[in-house]
């Protein structure tokens, strides 16, 4: 083809030489036809393969693949990127050249094979390959808008900080026309709005922008030098004017906790409350009252909690929104310790991310020099919501203060979501409800489980009976308040669980405080475990269950691993599925008492209930409990009596006939699986026990017996389904 347009090009130029020598007239000018190329632009974009020539033949197999070309670089079907060259219509890539023609407008290329193998191959344009992800459109660059000098005064805290320099994190910062100050410390700056906003201080430099408005206003600052990949993000601060006679914790420019405790500590002495006279928290935007306590409340004698009740503004109601059930118990609102003041607003009031301000009346609060807190003298902002499956609780650097609030973070998560509370060492006095909500567990970080403690001092004289959750009479969405009746009390637990699986407590002490008192109802349960149904797990592993009366109160499956349990009359009790204690030590605090009183329900439609079962445990005694004091067990209700020792050590205070002697017992007639059981205990120095003085009708198994039906822990929890595991 090259050499046949060679010979014409001759033959053209012979004969106009030939003509030109024949004439007489002025030599024409030759125009010779011009050579365009396809340009790089069009041929970047995808493409499809609608026809492939191999010598000739149609190769069907690469029909319908796609090629995409980029300014820099090639892909064909699906092989990796590679490099290209174009120039004057040639495309170089590989080892292959093709002479490339545009047709149709653009849309269609055509690749001829200079080298190698005769190759001709058709292509289509179209807008993006099949699966692969479309990218993003590049937001045009916006026009330049000078940020004026003055924007920029008046007082930030930070808010967010990403490589920021030390001494730009901490502090409060203060702008004005001539001065940049943080924390105090003045640093002369120079700001410019000319084509580009520029703060520059301390030899770093940082790109300014501005948005929102009034106090949702962000400062954002970036790094232009000085500070690699630094962003800073500041927003406004109010500063909240000195309280007089006192100063208060937390105040504006501090993350505070959504479940904050309020202090005040007085200058001049040691305050004291008033018998009338308010404490309020206002939403700071809007100023609409979010909670109040009355100091006439606090005053009030504590009575029983008991049914149509009026809850008052001592009274506190525990629980998520979304759950919509709620548990209502007493609290101490306020408390006075030395010269400082603590104050623990109601539960759930505050939202996160929110302004609030306080009010004090001077009636509800005598301190020298101190007159109450005006509107605008005491303000602070809570932080934000966490995001992880595991949060933190402590007094400082965490995600909340209180375990509660970290329980019904876990609720917002979801029902079935994952998720760890790991607890700082510290004091933790609050009671807890926790009800649907699986899969939580609950870790003590401390070096041993004496570390952490959550405790509170509650009893049946307090927050009367074993309690629940509740909603108020006749609108289940809406949460108890002050003035509303109760329809039905929070109990007397520290810790009430309803119908919960899989929530394990690890390295930690759970005390309820109460200290008996003589002529009142002195129960006082540390864990109620409210599993109407029997077929959930809750996991206690090396922890502290401390209490006197009715320490644990246990439905469902319980497995307490290598844990204290502690108490002195009915500690441990209930109508358990099967409830494992294992290498644990069961401690009877004072003489005279019952370790247990099972009331085991056994019918045919919830299946056989193990019961109770204690397995390579001490029963040991606290100081001053007698020998032969204390007995094992005492008869419930018409429930079944079905309790079981397997290698245990007893210690002296355990009475040698074992098993209180009034009755009658259920069931009547006892065997390996039903009744009061007994393999292999012994005393304390691992010396076997003389078993024949026990108070019948009790069982003593056979070694083949302990071996069929209580084995080892899998045994045990044979007939549970669910997600626990039980490994310590």
């Amino acid at each position: 083809m090259k050499r046949f347009k060679l010979r014409i090009w001759v033959l053209c130029l012979l004969a106009a030489a030939g003509f030109a020598a024949c004439s007489d007239s002025e030599e024409p000018e030759m125009n010779l036809p011009s050579v365009t190329y396809p340009e790089r632009a069009e041929i970047v974009g995808c493409w499809k393969v609608t026809s492939w020539l191999e010598q000739g033949k149609a190769d069907e197999s690469k029909v319908d693949t796609y090629w995409k070309i980029t300014e820099s670089e090639i892909t064909v079907d699906k092989e990796a990127p590679t490099s290209y060259t174009f120039d004057k219509g040639v495309l170089a890539f590989g080892r292959s050249s093709y002479r490339v023609t545009v047709g149709n407008g653009g849309s269609k290329l055509t690749l001829k094979a200079i080298n190698g193998p005769s190759r001709v191959i058709d292509l289509v344009e179209v807008d993006r390959i099949p699966d692969e992800p479309e990218e993003p459109d590049t937001p045009e660059e916006p026009d330049f808008k000078p940020i004026g000098r003055e924007e920029l005064y008046g007082d930030w805290r930070l808010a967010e900080a990403e490589a920021a320099p030390a001494y730009a994190v901490d502090g409060i910062w203060s702008i004005d026309e001539k001065v940049l100050r943080i924390d105090q410390s003045e640093r002369p700056y120079e700001y410019v709005n000319d084509k580009r906003n520029v703060l520059t201080f301390d030899s770093f430099s940082w790109l300014v922008a501005i948005s929102g408005e009034a106090e949702a206003r962000k400062l954002t600052l970036t790094a232009e030098s000085g500070a690699e990949n630094g962003r800073l993000v500041l927003v406004p601060y109010v500063r909240t004017p000195e309280v007089p006679g006192a100063s208060c914790f937390p105040t504006e420019g501090m993350a505070a906790y959504k479940d904050v405790r309020l202090e005040m500590t007085f200058n001049e002495g040691v305050p004291q409350l008033g018998r009338s006279g308010k404490i309020r928290i206002f939403d700071a935007a809007t100023d609409k009252e979010v909670d109040c306590i009355d100091i006439a409340d606090v005053h009030k004698e504590r009575v029983k909690m008991a049914k149509e009740q009026i809850i008052h503004t001592a009274m506190d109601v525990i629980g998520n929104r979304k759950l919509k059930r709620y548990r209502i118990v007493y609290y101490d609102p306020v408390k006075i310790e030395g010269s400082k003041l603590y104050i623990t607003p109601h539960y759930d009031v505050l939202e996160y991310e929110k302004s609030y301000y306080v009010t004090i009346d001077r009636e509800a609060v005598t301190a020298a020099g101190f007159e109450g807190v005006d509107k605008g003298e005491w303000r602070f902002t809570t932080k934000a919501k966490p995001t992880a499956s595991t949060v933190t609780v402590g007094a400082e650097n965490t995600d909340f203060r209180t375990v509660q609030a970290a329980l019904d973070y876990g609720y917002d998560l979801g029902r079935d979501a994952a998720l760890t509370i790991e607890i700082a060492p510290g004091d933790y006095e609050e009671q807890l409800f926790i009800r649907y909500n699986n899969n939580l567990t609950i870790k003590g970080m401390g070096a041993t489980n004496d570390d952490v403690c959550i405790h509170f001092a509650n009893c049946d004289n307090l927050n009367g009976g074993v309690g629940g959750s509740t909603s108020v009479a006749g609108n289940e969405y809406s949460k108890p308040k002050a003035g509303d009746a109760i329809p039905y009390t929070g109990g007397r637990s520290v810790l009430l669980i309803e119908s919960c699986d899989n929530v394990r407590f690890e390295n930690l002490t759970l005390e309820n405080s109460w200290y008996k008192v003589s002529d009142q109802n002195n129960q006082s349960e540390v864990l109620y475990n409210n599993d109407n149904n029997g077929d959930n797990a809750v996991l206690f592993v090396r922890c502290k269950l401390l209490s006197r009366q009715d320490t644990l109160n246990l439905k469902g499956y319980c497995w307490f691993y290598d844990c204290l349990v502690a108490g002195d009359v009915d500690f441990i009790w209930g109508g358990a599925t099967a409830a494992l204690f294992e290498k644990c030590e069961i401690r009877s605090v004072t003489g005279g008492g019952y370790i247990l009183q099972a009331r085991v329900s056994q019918t045919s439609s919830q299946g056989y209930r193990m019961g109770f079962v204690f397995m390579d445990c001490e029963l040991t005694a606290g100081s001053g409990v007698g020998a032969n004091s204390t007995y094992l067990a005492r008869k419930g209700d018409d429930t079944e009596d079905n309790i079981t020792f397997l290698n245990c050590r007893m210690g002296s205070h355990i009475k040698a006939e074992g098993w209180h002697p009034t009755g009658p017992w259920h069931p009547e007639t006892m065997n390996a699986l039903h009744g009061l059981k007994e393999y292999n205990s012994m005393d304390l120095a691992g010396r076997p026990l003389d078993l024949s003085k026990r108070n019948r009708p009790s069982y003593i198994l056979s070694a083949a017996e302990a071996e069929q039906y209580y084995k080892d822990r899998a045994m045990i929890f044979k007939d549970y389904a669910k997600k626990a595991k039980f490994v310590e």
